[in-house]
């Protein structure tokens, strides 16, 4: 697969949400595909580019989220499953290292996913890929302004011209930069309308990755 630490997380069989491996046991998305659910009613499908075939489904057997998830608002928008059973790692299944360095202006960063393909579009079956021109926070912030913004010191913002961007489906899904997990998608404004998508900042949240995973 062209993003083999990817994977998808289905409530029944429809795909809710992206994530990605970060070793045998554990995948990090985002909060919110986690928020209000129960590791019984997901189940994590790795190894396929494609929603309708192949792949291998696991049971996730614990989920962890941020204690400060949604405080404030869209903040800390972070989670990790524990797996039941460790994947078994070959071509279409690896882990992908997370980066604790931060991403340089004029980075690009490329994001996978089942994502709508338009806001209230349908989930495409084949995995998508996207390059996205990462924005700095301060220039992030000017989109979102106010002491009570959205965007905080937590988040990596994305913006590519309107009808280029994250999408419905593509929350939790994983930004790579230079073969490192760098993000991981939390919201926008659906979809791609010419305005910032924001990103979890994997690197801000480093502490609590390995704290977590070594803990558990």
């Amino acid at each position: 697969g062209s993003a083999p630490y990817q994977v998808s997380l289905q409530r029944g069989n429809s795909h809710s949400c992206g994530g990605a491996l970060i070793n045998k046991q554990w995948v990090i998305t985002a909060a919110h595909c986690l928020q209000g659910t129960s590791p019984s009613a997901i189940t994590v499908v790795a190894g396929t580019n494609d929603l309708r075939e192949g792949g291998v489904r696991y049971n996730p057997k614990a989920f962890f989220i941020h204690s400060r998830y949604n405080k404030p608002g869209f903040a800390n928008d972070v989670g990790l499953i524990k797996l039941e059973t460790p994947v078994t790692f070959n071509d279409k299944v690896q882990a992908l290292d997370y980066d604790y360095h931060p991403v340089p202006n004029g980075a690009v960063l490329r994001l996978t996913g089942w994502g709508r393909l338009s806001a209230g579009g349908p989930i495409p079956n084949r995995l998508q890929t996207i390059n996205l021109n990462y924005v700095n926070y301060e220039d992030c912030k000017k989109y979102y302004p106010g002491p009570n913004s959205s965007v905080d010191i937590g988040h990596v913002c994305t913006l590519n011209k309107k009808g280029e961007g994250a999408c419905n489906g593509d929350s939790g899904s994983p930004l790579v930069y230079e073969g490192y997990l760098v993000a991981l998608t939390n919201w926008g404004v659906p979809c791609a309308t010419g305005v910032p998508d924001a990103h979890a900042r994997v690197s801000y949240y480093h502490d609590w990755i390995r704290t977590t995973v070594n803990s558990n």
